[in-house]
C-alpha cells in the first residue's frame, strides 16, 4: 500500500515541490485562459472602427480592388485616419449565370439594411433595383446646388410609392477621371445609403469625387 505523503513534514520547498507536481496541469490550463482572455480583452479595448464603409459591387476587380483610392481622398482632404480607416466590400458580383448572385444579393440588401454604408456603387439593374427600393437619400440633401446643377443630365430618380415624389437618389458617372485613375470603373452609378455610419464624411467624398 502507498504511503500517503505527510505534508506537514515536508520543507517549504518542497512543499513547493509537491504542489507543482500535484496541481501544475490545472495551473498551466488556467494561465492559458487567462492569457487567451486578456489578448481578447485588449483587441476589443483597442478596436476603432471603421471611419468610412463602402460598398463597390461589378467593379473592374473584384477581390483585387483596394481602397486605396479612398485612402488617398483622406490624405488629400488632411482627414485624419487608421490603416484600418476604410472598410471597402468590393467582392459582390452580379453577373449574368453567376453562381453566387442570389448569396451576394442577400448579402448586398443585408448591409443595406442594416445601415451603416456610406456609399453605394455599382452597375446595371441591380442598382436600379435598389433605386426603386428607396435605400438612398435625396442628393439634394448632401450635395451643393452646384453640384447637383452640373449632374442635372445625368441624374437618377427614385419615387416614393405612398406619395408620388421623385427625387434624386444617384447619378450615373461615365469618363470620371478618379474611377479611371484607380481602375474602379469605366462607368457607374453613385449614391449615398440612407443611414449612413459617416454622413458629413459620405458628403465630403461625394463633392471631392463628382468634382474629378
Amino acid at each position: 500500500m502507498e504511503q500517503k505523503t505527510n505534508f506537514k513534514a515536508l520543507s517549504t520547498k518542497a512543499k513547493l515541490q509537491y504542489i507543482w507536481d500535484y496541481y501544475k496541469l490545472p495551473f498551466i490550463i488556467i494561465a492559458a485562459i487567462a492569457v487567451v482572455i486578456g489578448s481578447v480583452a485588449l483587441q476589443i479595448s483597442s478596436y476603432e472602427p471603421p471611419l468610412f464603409n463602402v460598398i463597390m459591387f461589378n467593379c473592374n476587380h473584384a477581390v483585387d480592388t483596394t481602397a486605396v483610392g479612398f485612402y488617398d481622398f483622406l490624405d488629400e482632404e488632411a482627414i485624419e485616419h487608421t490603416d484600418a480607416a476604410v472598410a471597402l466590400t468590393s467582392t459582390l458580383n452580379f453577373a449574368e449565370n453567376s453562381s453566387t448572385t442570389m448569396y451576394d444579393r442577400q448579402t448586398l440588401t443585408t448591409l443595406l439594411y442594416a445601415g451603416g454604408q456610406d456609399i453605394l456603387m455599382g452597375t446595371g439593374d441591380v442598382y436600379m433595383a435598389y433605386v426603386e427600393q428607396n435605400v438612398l437619400m435625396d442628393l439634394r440633401d448632401a450635395l451643393s446646388p452646384e453640384t447637383i446643377q452640373k449632374y442635372e443630365d445625368s441624374l437618377i430618380y427614385s419615387t416614393v410609392e405612398e406619395t408620388g415624389e421623385t427625387y434624386p437618389c444617384a447619378i450615373e458617372l461615365n469618363g470620371n477621371s478618379w474611377l479611371k485613375k484607380y481602375d474602379y470603373y469605366d462607368n457607374c452609378y453613385f449614391g449615398i445609403p440612407y443611414g449612413a455610419g459617416n454622413l458629413e464624411l459620405a458628403k465630403q467624398f461625394a463633392e471631392y469625387l463628382l468634382a474629378k
